[in-house]
């Protein structure tokens, strides 16, 4: 029934997260890099400065996305704790959701520089006719807390572009 709601965004889809570290195996082209002064424009919907993953999803597909926050972070500073991914209305309408299943629960790299997060798509939204032609953008919007004294609290969004491929 949640599903469902916030599916139809009668809920804004909110993962808050317990802490967990692992691996990252997210690859080069499903990874993106927030930067420390965002710019560029922005739409309704995402945000000033957001960056998008180069690789984007088919429906179907079940592949983790990381975000490195290099650029973002000091040079000995570490991503402590991985406070809350969001993502916004427009993929809880067509059924892209933050997977949160077994091994693949969004994670902090062992580094300390990198998240990584899993998406999917509901078996009844993936022929979904929003996914044909350039497919629709989905801003996700992730807050983390770092090692610093005082930590310091940072949050970008980063945009998954969901199309048939």
């Amino acid at each position: 029934m949640l599903a469902h709601l916030l599916a139809f965004g009668v809920f804004a889809a909110e993962v808050v997260l317990p802490p967990g570290h692992g691996e990252a195996i997210a690859g080069a082209e499903h990874t993106t890099a927030p930067l420390k002064a965002p710019g560029g424009s922005g739409s309704a919907s995402i945000p000033l400065g957001a960056t998008f993953w180069a690789s984007p999803m088919d429906p179907a597909d079940r592949k983790p996305y990381a975000i490195d926050w290099s650029k973002v972070l000091e040079a000995d500073e570490q991503v402590d704790e991985l406070v809350h991914v969001t993502m916004s209305e427009d993929g809880a309408m067509v059924g892209v959701q933050i997977d949160t299943s077994e091994d693949r629960t969004p994670i902090i790299d062992a580094g300390g520089k990198k998240v990584q997060v899993w998406f999917l798509c509901l078996p009844e939204f993936q022929d979904d006719p929003a996914f044909s032609g350039a497919g629709v953008n989905i801003a996700v919007t992730c807050q983390i807390r770092t090692d610093a004294e005082p930590y310091r609290q940072i949050e970008r969004t980063s945009v998954l572009t969901v199309r048939q491929q």
